[in-house]
């Protein structure tokens, strides 16, 4: 608006100008609102914002950062960042980075690590860029706080774990490496490497079939796991640096990705001790087969000439009623002496329960006094009093007398051995149902109740320091539970404790069908008598084969004797003999040698040879088949087992042979 005047400066009025700013104002309105917009904005973001003018002087900022500062708006305006709170703020690395970004305008950052009173310690970033105004750089910058503090922790966390994985997988006990899917070697840790003995570059990049001592199993591991296989223990044999061999077992499957094969993942763990204690553990097991069946061998032929008399002496008959019972007791323990050298022969069966029973019908009277006296000598040198109790009515079993014998003797031994002097032992028997329960009581040492379960497992003695003064190996109880079960009964140890007795109940089934050989048979086959037929006997121990010879020709054979394998192939067509009873352990030419040399003859194939020999395992079993024998005796043979055998080439007893436990091997 302004005066209007005439020529003489005379106003006559005034003029009017109008604008519509009705824009204008809608614009500053716009503005406002947007600015109050973006202040909301600003003050509603968690990280610190502030700009800073050229002088590093705080123009505004948002409530974070007022926050983290501790300040107000007012206090902070026109105040040099490094001035504000904590002067550990004044920072040469931060004034730098500020300062250079009026004269670059590319962002800038910079981590730092300070404590906020408010907050504590804290790692921030801190973000800085300088701001435009109408396409011209500014004369300020703006400034954002990131607080980094829980991100810098778990990546240090990460990190850490990372390094321990790293170190656990590099110094791991068990060897690892990763094989890609054409075989190279891609990684290994250093227990891998150190067992076979490697640098890393001389391993990994190689071909794992470079390592592997058999190409089958490396291309076998390789092809199952592109299957998608797991591998679990693998075993493999792995070749070292120095040629040597290491056994190991490997466990492994494959990481895929997308349907990738990436790598394996292998675990290979080295047992190659193992395999070597192992192995001499197996040898030290054959030198013991080796000594235990040489020890066998060397028991078995002394006993051979004494049970061959002791069955003379039965044939022969005319003994009197004294002279008759002494026989007996030396023919039991002959007997019982013959089993235990089995057993010795075969301890192994023993643990496996393999142990072969021989079942007849018997009388528990009789096991028991044949029990006690295997078991007297014990008791008497302890003074101990035996009381027996057995049912007045006679109580029979089906069972091999020998291992029941057996039984009852071991309980009776160990009831004598670990009781004290002059103690008093019982044995008891009843029947109980289908059953007899017999009982062997003491008043020795006792168990204790943590031995009590474990009284019966091999080589286990309850009081060690007493078990080396008695003596012994502890599989006498283990043999109990053995035989016992194998006969269909249970036996149970009780006891209240050391120095309380112990006690042992065995439960046993009474007879029910009637077994064979009988009593009957047997008296029948040992008054049989054998057809006139010539037998060729060939032993070098000059015992066994002279009590053998007499015994054969009481049962009315034809003997010839020589003790060598020349003689006895000398003999053959002088003698022409229906059968050859054939030591195999001789000198010069052995019983295997002679056998062979038979059958090479024409005229003598069709001879049976009956191998007769201390050796009684498996091996030696096959050895003679395989060199023409059809029979096989164990020393010393019983009497009934030789007659069954001679009759059954004769075409009688072959059934009685069966049960006697000799087996054809033809």
């Amino acid at each position: 608006m302004a005066p209007y005047a005439t020529g003489d400066r005379r106003i006559e009025g005034a003029v009017l100008a109008f604008t519509n700013v009705s824009a204008l104002h809608a614009s500053i309105r716009l503005a406002i609102h947007e600015r109050e917009y973006t202040k909301t904005i600003l003050n509603t973001v968690i990280e610190p914002l502030v700009v800073l003018d050229a002088g590093l002087r705080v123009l505004t900022g948002n409530r974070a950062f007022y926050a983290m500062f501790e300040v107000s708006r007012d206090d902070a305006h026109g105040v040099r960042l490094c001035d504000l709170g904590d002067p550990d703020w004044d920072i040469v690395r931060l004034q730098t980075l500020l300062n250079a970004c009026f004269t670059n305008s590319e962002p800038a950052a910079l981590e730092i690590e300070h404590v906020f009173p408010a907050l504590g310690p804290r790692t921030v970033l801190l973000n800085a860029r300088r701001l435009s105004g109408e396409g011209k750089p500014g004369q300020s910058v703006l400034v954002a706080v990131q607080d980094i503090t829980a991100r810098k922790r778990a990546e240090a966390e990460l990190r850490r774990t990372k390094e321990n994985l790293s170190d656990f997988v590099e110094n791991a006990t068990i060897a690892m490496h990763w094989v890609g899917p054409e075989g190279i070697i891609l990684w290994a840790n250093r227990t891998e490497l150190e067992m076979l003995g490697f640098a890393r570059e001389e391993y990994v990049g190689h071909h794992i079939a470079e390592f592997h001592a058999d190409a089958p199993v490396i291309e076998d591991i390789l092809e199952r796991l592109t299957r998608g296989e797991t591998l679990r223990e693998y075993p493999a044999r792995l070749r070292s640096k120095d040629g040597s061999i290491r056994h190991v077992l490997i466990s492994s499957n494959v990481l895929w990705e997308e349907g990738k094969f990436v790598h394996t993942r292998c675990f290979t763990r080295d047992i190659t001790e193992r395999k070597r204690a192992e192995e001499g553990l197996r040898e030290a097991d054959r030198r013991k087969d080796e000594f235990l069946a040489t020890l066998a061998h060397e028991l078995r032929n002394p006993l051979a000439p004494i049970r061959n008399s002791l069955a003379i002496l039965q044939l022969a008959g005319g003994l009197g009623p004294a002279a008759e019972r002494i026989r007996e007791i030396m023919e039991r323990q002959v007997n019982h002496m013959v089993r235990l050298v089995d057993d010795l022969l075969e301890i192994s069966r023993i643990s496996r329960g393999k142990i072969e029973l021989r079942k007849e019908r018997i009388e528990l009277a009789t096991m028991v006094r044949g029990a006690v006296e295997i078991s007297t000598p014990l008791i008497e040198a302890g003074r101990h009093q035996l009381a027996i109790t057995l049912p007045s009515e006679p109580v029979t079993l089906d069972g091999d007398p020998v291992r029941l014998t057996q039984v009852i003797a071991n309980l009776l031994n160990n009831a004598a051995k670990y009781n004290k002097q002059a103690g008093k032992i019982w044995l008891t028997a009843q029947r109980q149902g289908t059953d007899v329960v017999l009982s062997v009581r003491d008043t020795g040492i006792g168990i204790s109740a943590d031995m009590l379960p474990r009284v019966f497992e091999m080589f286990t003695q309850a009081d060690q320091s007493e078990a080396r003064a008695q003596g012994g190996l502890g599989i006498g109880l283990a043999l109990v539970e053995n035989l016992v079960r194998m006969h269909g009964g249970s036996v149970e140890a009780r006891s209240e404790g050391p120095a309380r007795g112990s006690e042992f109940i065995v439960r046993l089934p009474l007879a029910t069908a009637a077994l064979a050989p009988s009593q009957q048979e047997a008296e029948r086959l040992h008054s049989a008598t054998l057809a006139p037929r010539r037998i060729l006997l060939v032993d070098d121990n000059r015992d066994v084969a002279d009590s053998l010879a007499m015994l054969l020709q009481v049962l009315g054979a034809d003997v010839h004797l020589v003790n060598d394998g020349p003689s006895a192939l000398e003999s053959l067509s002088i003698f022409k003999p229906h059968v050859v009873l054939l030591d195999i352990g001789m000198p010069e030419m052995n019983g295997y040698e002679v056998a062979r040399q038979i059958r090479q003859q024409h005229e003598f194939r069709g001879v049976p040879l009956v191998a007769l020999t201390g050796w009684g395992q498996e091996d030696d079993r096959r050895r003679t088949t395989e060199a023409g024998f059809q029979h096989h005796l164990v020393k010393p043979v019983a009497l009934d087992t030789l007659q069954a055998l001679l009759l059954s080439l004769e075409g009688r007893g072959a059934e009685l042979l069966r049960r006697c436990g000799e087996p054809d091997l033809g």
